[in-house]
């Protein structure tokens, strides 16, 4: 084999380390995290085109603490085997970070989210509360058709515009 060729099969190895389907698992919190990875039709290249993302979120000033769930689709090619995304809407703003595995079957990472809640000790709420996870470590592992676990009840899924278009109330 030539030396071009080895260098460039050297080259090449590290986009191959993603394999196309869904990973899902654990931040450090134990809040459950999925992403699915598929083809992105513009570039031709892996990436990440949906999330769900549990999150556990103190908020600021009070004694209240946000649990909950958010489910978007997005577009975020893997380069190099490494993939991190912002999104952000009226009603949170979601950071995530993600290096595959060698092995394309796990990867690990980081995660933020911040999201307002509504101030509930009055009807009709007076204020809303900032409420922000801590950024923290995350890992994910490859899931087969049959092993793929429920989406988390109350997860709000967005289109791209940031519309809800659908809820989990399962």
């Amino acid at each position: 084999m030539s030396a071009a060729l080895i260098a460039g099969a050297a080259i090449a190895s590290p986009a191959l380390a993603q394999v196309a389907g869904t990973y899902s698992g654990t931040a450090k919190d134990g809040s459950n995290v999925a992403f699915t990875v598929t083809t992105d039709a513009a570039t031709g290249k892996l990436a990440v085109t949906s999330a769900s993302v549990n999150f556990t979120a103190p908020c600021r000033g009070f004694s209240y603490t946000l649990y909950q769930g958010e489910g978007y689709g997005l577009t975020a090619d893997i380069t190099d085997g490494a993939v991190s995304n912002t999104t952000y809407y009226p009603n949170f703003y979601i950071y995530f970070s993600l290096k595959f595995a060698k092995n394309g079957k796990t990867a690990t990472g980081l995660e933020q989210v911040i999201a307002p809640a509504l101030y509930t000790a009055k009807t009709p709420p007076a204020r809303s509360l900032f409420c922000e996870s801590p950024k923290q470590s995350m890992s994910v592992s490859l899931q087969t058709s049959a092993a793929r676990p429920p989406v988390a009840p109350k997860t709000y899924v967005y289109d791209s515009k940031g519309r809800i278009i659908g809820e989990v109330t399962h």
